[in-house]
Order: C-alpha cells, then structure tokens, then sequence
C-alpha cells in the first residue's frame, strides 16, 4: 500500500494542478489522450515505483495487456494505442506536473517553462510567482519523502516502464 506521506504529497500536487487548470483554463491544452508529454525513458523514485506496483498487482490483467503491449519508442510505455494512461490514478509526480507552468533553477539562474503547445500566445515568464509550479521545492518533498517511505530502495531511481515497475 503507498505510503501516507506520499499520498499527502500527491494529493497536494493534485489540488495545485486543478487550481492552475481552473486558473488557466484557457491556455492550457492537456486532455486525455493528448500524450506529446509522455516521454520514453523517465525514471521515478522507489515511493512511486512502489505505489505504482501495489496499484499494478491488484490488475493481473492490465499487467498482461502492457506486458503483452507493442513497444512505442518515442513515447511512455504505459500509454494506450489512443495515447491514454493506463496508470492514471497512479501516475508519478513528473506525470501530474507535465504542462503546467514549472520554474527551476539551472546554474542558480531561474527558469521557466511550460508544454509549448499550451501558452502559446503568452511569456511564460511574465505569469506571477504564484501561477508557476517551484520544481526545485515540490523535487526537494519527493526526495524527503522517498528516503523516509520508499524502502530498501529509497534514494533509487527506476525505468517507467512495466518490467523495471513490477519486479520485486
């Protein structure tokens, strides 16, 4: 079962990311299905791994389907032939965040930046502090919370993929 603390972590992520698509409703152009996000070959800590396999064994048949699943190379594993996620309600923190308005810090300069087919019209850098996601301090929590929830594997990172998820 996933950990409470990263469960907490996960359902504050959750509410932020509905007020920035309440807030920018307008600019944003995520839907179900729309997978330009998805990336092949992100990893995620041993909390999200966990938390993704307890959710995965209660489904033999989804195990199946994405084990038996032709391989995309551009896009994630868990995507269906439709470019929906077959692990949503599971998905990692990367995933929740994908398309809103992220900052972070590179070489201590802050950045900004945002799926580049929402905003379109708009500088990303321009939007107030409080209408951008700090990925620094929402990374900082998942590492905290991982070395505290994640396991004998805690500070790893893993493959998002099915076989790399469900192995013990």
């Amino acid at each position: 079962m996933s950990s409470s603390r990263y469960q907490d972590l996960v359902a504050k992520v959750d509410a932020k990311a509905q007020e920035f698509q309440e807030r920018y409703a307008q600019k944003l152009q995520c839907r179900k299905g729309c997978s330009s996000c998805c990336q092949p070959h992100l990893t995620v800590f041993s909390v999200e791994r966990l938390a993704i396999r307890d959710w995965l064994l209660q489904r033999p048949a989804l195990i199946e389907k994405l084990k038996n699943q032709p391989e995309n190379p551009g896009s994630c594993r868990f995507l269906d032939d439709q470019g929906a996620c077959q692990i949503y309600p599971v998905r990692p923190i990367i995933c929740r965040t994908q398309g809103l308005p992220l900052s972070f810090k590179v070489n201590e300069q802050t950045q900004r930046d945002v799926c580049p087919l929402n905003f379109e019209k708009d500088d990303v850098l321009a939007l107030p502090t409080d209408g951008v996601l700090n990925l620094d301090l929402l990374n900082t929590l998942l590492v905290l919370v991982d070395q505290v929830e994640g396991g004998d594997r805690a500070g790893q990172r893993f493959a998002l993929n099915i076989e790399e998820v469900i192995r013990t």
